[in-house]
């Protein structure tokens, strides 16, 4: 089996935490923060809540249909999910925690899997920190302009 490869992204966000969990657990938002998504659609959408456990979303992007599903929900501190299909990915797991801070909140966010294909775990790294990690810049600049207003 390839090597379990782990990501954690960390970030502050000078705005209340339950402004900052609403944006993260709307998944058909996403696009509005994570460069490069073209759309998400909840298929099925989670049961009682919406956003919660049970959905699936399905992220679309130029030659990319991912599709997720919110396996653990504890609004509004964490949501968990995994990879059902459409990434090179074995026994995925993502965890995103809000946590309320001095002045606004911290989100942290861990993901790991197995790379499907041995000695692309670094790459793997290295892509969804970069994704991520920039998403959730644009989604700190998006809410601190509107914590200001």
């Amino acid at each position: 089996m390839t090597p379990l490869v782990t990501v954690e992204i960390r970030t502050h966000i000078a705005a209340p935490p339950d402004a900052v969990w609403a944006r993260l657990t709307d998944h058909e938002g996403m696009p509005g923060w994570l460069k490069g998504l073209h759309g998400v659609t909840l298929e099925p959408p989670g049961k009682p809540e919406r956003n919660g456990i049970g959905a699936i979303r399905v992220l679309r992007a130029p030659g990319l249909r991912l599709r997720e599903q919110v396996v653990a929900w504890s609004p509004p501190r964490h949501y968990e999910y995994k990879v059902l299909d459409g990434a090179p990915l074995r026994d995925h797991l993502g965890r995103v925690e809000v946590q309320p801070a001095a002045q606004g909140t911290d989100v942290v966010w861990r993901i790991r899997f197995h790379p499907a294909v041995r000695g692309t775990g670094w790459l793997l790294r290295l892509l969804l920190h970069r994704l991520i990690g920039s998403g959730l810049g644009r989604l700190r600049s998006q809410l601190e302009a509107a914590a200001r207003a």
